[in-house]
């Protein structure tokens, strides 16, 4: 019985093994077939959308986590992931890294960053995971880049 279960036990290994190299694998297809798709709009015009449209664009996009809203405490990967990336985005924008943080205060009525240090730190390492390609950035990444093109169009902005 014991020699069943160490089988059993490899044999689930290398099922997690094989299924974690696939989606990885499918993450960098899936970013480099939308990287495609955007890349002459991969640049948002400076402030053509404000960071609190970005902060409710980014919302309604990721509506189960709620990465502002509701989940400003949870060390989930992806939340804290879509926070950063949202950063990312509205300094590419020209919005300085102050300018957001007291935005973000404004509209939560509350500390969601504690200053713009905070900011800062997540740019810069949005800028080393964009360096490396990391697929789950990249993905999420051209999620929010897709909301914010559509939400330009709609609202006859220019892109």
């Amino acid at each position: 019985m014991k020699l069943l279960k160490q089988r059993v036990d490899g044999y689930v290994k290398d099922l997690n093994a094989s299924i974690n190299i696939a989606v990885s694998k499918f993450f960098v297809q899936m970013s480099d077939v939308l990287e495609e798709n955007i890349k002459e709009n991969s640049l948002i015009l400076p402030c053509t959308v404000s960071f609190p449209e970005l902060v409710s664009i980014v919302e309604k996009t990721f509506s189960k986590e709620e990465p502002f809203s509701t989940n400003l405490n949870s060390r989930t990967n992806r939340i804290p992931l879509i926070r950063q990336l949202t950063y990312h985005i509205g300094a590419g924008m020209g919005h300085s890294y102050n300018h957001m943080h007291v935005s973000l205060n404004e509209i939560y009525n509350k500390k969601v960053v504690k200053n713009h240090a905070t900011i800062d730190h997540s740019v810069k390492k949005i800028n080393d995971l964009m360096s490396i390609n990391d697929a789950k950035c990249m993905t999420v990444r051209l999620q929010i880049m897709n909301a914010v093109i559509k939400y330009v169009e709609e609202n006859e902005r220019t892109v």
